[in-house]
């Protein structure tokens, strides 16, 4: 592999990794046995300049560690020393070897492992060596600053004795896990709402920003609570356990040490799922070795090969100064510092700032979000900074590129003012292979395990543990051995127990066959190998076994029946030659589990927006909390029956849906025998399935009833109980509504955008008669708020934006301009439903009410031209149920006028065939000699497929007023124009409410 890259252009993938790995596993190896291949592996790895390898071993020649650290890792830790990730992974071998890696963050904003090390067990002696072997190969550890890890408090309390003046920050995922399995926890007696909420809300606690946020997360935890033993039960942990440690996890506390944005493990946790492509739990120790060797070499060329690239980078996007960035620092670096760049150069930046001794304060003069605090303290002289950004990014922040403008500063991103680590000059020589000069003598070696310094008594779950994995390790070597075997190694532990209960540890030996004395039994233990296996337990809780000569004379079967012990415990031979013996440890195969049929596939970016969709839904109910608000469906009741608007979005929009297993049980009671829950003390609605399943038994139940006692039994006696929460009808009711509201909030929200983009300036009429009626932006806004979304004038939010005009919507317009015209004229209309071709309902037209009434205003007025009395009927037609046309008739005139938005010819002419059949015999008869006259109207033609409805609204007004729209005469502005007019119906509509 390594001869394939220095040797060729392309760059290895880990397929190619992949096949190397499956050739050399057909191969032979020339050593017999798995600790010699181990020992060739590393001494050749070794044997490159700068590489270390080690192994440490126990006092019985087990081995507890091994450390791999090439060249490249130490150099890249020497350059990159400010954080240190570490953590460790399981299922890389069969030995059951854990993978205990560190990690730095480079200046592409990866992660670059600088130290692998293999550990039999994760004791603190065990962790300490892999660390102390890490700081022997690396000189510069003195410039670590931040160390994030996992809960695992073992690992904890020895970083904290090897790197004393380090700051150690615990992984978000890590910390909100352990939280959130303490409270599932069966102590607390949390309903499965409350579970929901508090684990939502301990993921906004871990990641508040501010004291203050973090603060409103407390209160809101009070709340969701709700009792106060169970108040008092979970701070008491909380305060007890995380309060003290809160700088380690919270977001808030973080600010001050440079971490690189780190946050979590995930780094690690990323390259290790890459490794794991190689290798699993059924891969043999030197195999996993190998494998970690080549992956990581891949790694290193690749890293390298990328900085070594000679060029020039553009970006037409930067201007002169990023792009002299773009050459000095990493693209990565640039990304971040282009953000600080891009706030401290806008028109409407401005800092206050004034020396305070060597030092400048800054000051933001607009307060928001961007800038907490806003005052900073700035030193020109080492050109740092005391924002978050400078402090754990150790780039130049806002604050110092616009103190670097405002005193005429010639470059504001010089390369001076970066940190080194930044710098691409400092570590492009990383890709030449150049390295520190090595300070450590031996580069492979073989060392003890050292022995604890402390002789303090182990405590008992200390003892618990290590005799616990003992125990593992004989039930793993009995359950690969033959029945009789294992019968007989049980016959054996159990008479170990009745020694150890008596407090007599004897010494483990085997029974020989003759009735010789313990000398001549222990000749005779050391004489027969071939027939057992000598065992002997290391301090750690690792079996060995001597070697064994299966071609020793005397090899056979031993007598296992036991009637004394002998200096100690005896321990049966193996199973007759018949029986093949199996290997001791086992050789794990990977597990291939299959997929459950019918089982839907859920995609890591759908799972991700369902848990921001929670945490948006648990930050919603936090913010009506600290605003002193008490979400509850009894509000939602309140709201309904006062009419709900987008005033009480904050309240509502608090409530969450309580998701429910697919097979809760729903029971239905007469409301007599089991009263609804109080609507006060809850605070989630049912999703909207569960509301129409609750319906449904409903229904059932009440069938029943009437077959059992012919009696109707009104949905109001009767409730539901599903999920252990009672509702009556009236609260299934309001939590359908709630679903309906919530989705039209959205609908409101977008309506008042709408609103606010709109540019008057872009087009107006020329004249005034249009401008009469139209709302301005903030009394339109207002209006807007104050809608009931439950109501019929909801519809009216169609106009915004650039949507077709639904039925409900063209009735509102309608009935809005026929108001505005009430006084001047007598003006009929049907629902705009009811006139549809090709596909029509004679009978329905028939039946309206509205053709008495027109004939009877016709016969009570003076319809004569001069008479000043003026009767119109107008109708939207819905042409093939995708395009509005409109009829508009008036009887002083007897003209019928038919108009198509698109000024389609054909369209008229089915038009006028489908009103001389259908609504001409309807219709009150002009006195004679006067008669129906058809007539078509062409405006400016619809360029659109979204707007002919509001081409219909316009026509009936041109009607009734008599006069053109001046302006709609060219093609150029008649988009601008029917933003215009659709502001104008909208503001028509609201104010008839």
């Amino acid at each position: 592999m390594e001869y394939v890259m220095e040797n060729t252009a392309a760059e290895p993938t880990m397929k190619d990794i992949h096949n190397i790995m499956e050739r050399l596993k057909k191969e032979s190896y020339r050593f017999p046995t798995m600790e010699q291949r181990i020992s060739a592996i590393l001494e050749d790895f070794a044997s490159q300049k700068g590489n270390l390898a080690r192994v440490y071993a126990n006092a019985e020649n087990v081995v507890e560690c091994i450390t791999i650290q090439s060249a490249h890792m130490r150099s890249m830790f020497q350059h990159f020393p400010e954080v240190l990730l570490i953590d460790a992974t399981h299922d890389t071998n069969a030995s059951n070897y854990k993978l205990f890696s560190f990690m730095v963050h480079d200046a592409m904003g990866k992660g670059q492992h600088v130290q692998h090390s293999l550990l039999e067990n994760e004791r603190k002696e065990t962790l300490r060596i892999s660390c102390r072997q890490f700081k022997e190969g690396c000189s510069s550890v003195d410039a670590l600053a931040v160390i994030m890890i996992d809960k695992d408090f073992t690992e904890l309390a020895v970083l904290q004795e090897e790197f004393p003046g380090v700051r150690i920050l615990l992984c978000h995922f890590h910390v909100v896990k352990y939280l959130q399995e303490e409270v599932a926890k069966e102590k607390y007696n949390l309903d499965a709402w409350t579970k929901k909420e508090m684990k939502r809300l301990v993921q906004l606690l871990v990641g508040a920003p501010t004291e203050t946020g973090y603060d409103k997360i407390i209160e809101a935890m009070k709340v969701v609570l709700r009792c106060e033993s169970k108040i008092r039960l979970w701070f008491d942990y909380f305060d007890r356990n995380w309060t003290t440690c809160k700088e380690r996890w919270s977001s808030l506390c973080r600010g001050n040490v440079p971490h690189m944005g780190n946050q979590t493990n995930n780094r690690l946790e990323s390259s290790w799922q890459k490794l794991k492509t190689l290798v699993n739990r059924s891969t043999s120790l030197d195999d996993c070795v190998v494998s970690i060797l080549f992956w990581q070499t891949v790694n290193e060329k690749l890293w390298c090969r990328g900085v070594s690239r000679i060029g020039v980078y553009v970006n037409v996007e930067y201007d002169d100064e990023m792009n002299r960035l773009l050459n000095t620092v990493s693209r990565h670096a640039v990304e971040l510092i282009k953000q600080q760049y891009d706030f401290a150069l806008k028109a409407d930046t401005e800092y206050r700032y004034y020396p305070v001794g060597s030092y400048v304060i800054m000051h933001y003069t607009a307060r928001s979000g961007d800038d907490i605090p806003d005052e900073y303290m700035l030193n020109p002289d080492a050109w740092t900074c005391s924002c978050m950004f400078r402090v754990t990014r150790l780039l130049p922040c806002r604050h110092i590129i616009y103190y670097r403008k405002v005193t005429g500063c010639s470059s504001l991103v010089p390369k001076e003012i970066i940190h080194r680590r930044w710098l691409f000059k400092n570590y492009r020589k990383l890709g030449n292979g150049e390295i520190a000069e090595d300070e450590v003598v031996e580069s492979y070696e073989h060392r003890p395990v050292p022995l604890p310094v402390s002789t303090r008594a182990k405590n008992q779950n200390e003892k618990f543990k290590e005799l616990l994995g003992i125990g593992r390790q004989i039930a793993d070597v009995g359950a690969h051995r033959g029945t009789k075997a294992h019968t007989d190694l049980c016959e054996s532990l159990k008479k170990f127990l009745h020694l150890a209960q008596a407090g007599n540890c004897s010494l483990v030996v085997r029974r020989s066959e003759t009735g010789a004395t313990s000398e001549d039994q222990a000749t005779a233990i050391s004489e027969s190998v071939p027939q057992t296996q000598k065992v002997s337990q290391s301090s750690t809780g690792t079996q060995t076994e001597a070697p064994q000569d299966n071609d020793a004379a005397g090899e056979g079967p031993v007598n296992s029946d036991v009637e004394e012990l002998v200096e100690g415990l005896v321990i049966p031979s193996e199973t007759p030659d018949s029986e093949k013996r199996p290997p001791v440890r086992p050789r794990w195969m990977i597990s291939k589990t299959t997929n459950k049929s019918g089982r839907v596939k859920i995609s890591a970016a759908t799972r991700r927006k369902a848990i921001n969709s929670n945490l948006n839904q648990s930050a919603r109910f936090e913010e009506a909390v600290a605003a002193g608000l008490d979400p509850s469906v009894g509000v939602l009741l309140e709201a309904i029956q006062a009419g709900i608007t987008y005033r009480q979005v904050e309240t509502l929009r608090s409530l969450t849906i309580l998701q429910q297993t697919r097979n809760t049980k729903i029971t239905v009671f007469e409301r007599r025998n089991k009263p609804e829950t109080n609507a006060y003390k809850l605070r989630t609605v049912l999703p909207l399935r569960r509301i129409e399943s609750c319906e449904a038994q409903v229904a059932q139940f009440q069938n029943r009833w009437y077959c059992d006692h012919e009696t109707r039994m009104p949905q109001m006696g009767v409730t539901v109980q599903t999920g252990g929460v009672v509702y009556d009808m009236k609260l299934l009711k309001a939590m359908r509504s709630w679903h309906t509201a919530i989705s039209r909030f959205d609908g409101i929200e977008k309506a008042i955008k709408w609103v606010g983009k709109y540019d008057e300036s872009l087009w107006s009429p020329d004249d005034r008669v249009w401008n009469e009626g139209v709302a301005d932006k903030n009394a339109l806004i207002d209006l807007l708020n104050n809608v009931d979304v439950l109501g019929y004038f909801y519809e009216a939010t169609s106009f915004c934006g650039r949507t077709p005009l639904d039925s409900t919507c063209m009735d509102l317009g309608m009935q809005a301009i026929i108001r505005r015209f009430e006084d001047q004229a007598t003006i009929f209309t049907v629902p705009s439903e009811i006139l549809r071709f090709p596909r029509y309902d004679t009978k329905g037209i028939q039946e309206l009410s509205v053709w008495s009434k027109l004939k009877v205003a016709a016969a009570s007025m003076d319809l004569s031209r001069d008479s000043g009395d003026n009767l119109f009927f107008f109708g939207a037609i819905h042409y093939d149920w995708n395009h509005w046309c409109a009829v508009g008739i008036s009887f002083s005139t007897c003209e019928v006028v038919i108009y198509d938005p698109q000024n389609t010819g054909d369209r008229f002419d089915a038009i006028q065939g489908f009103l001389k059949a259908q609504v001409h015999p309807l219709l009150p008869t002009p006195e004679s000699p006067k008669r129906f006259r058809f007539s078509r109207v062409d405006l400016v033609p619809q360029l659109d497929n979204y707007n002919c409805g509001v081409f219909v609204l316009l026509f009936v007004e041109i009607q009734l007023y008599g006069v053109n729209a001046t302006g709609l005469g060219s093609e150029s502005g008649i988009r601008e124009a029917m933003e215009f007019f659709r502001y104008r119906y909208l503001s028509l509509v609201l104010s008839s409410m």
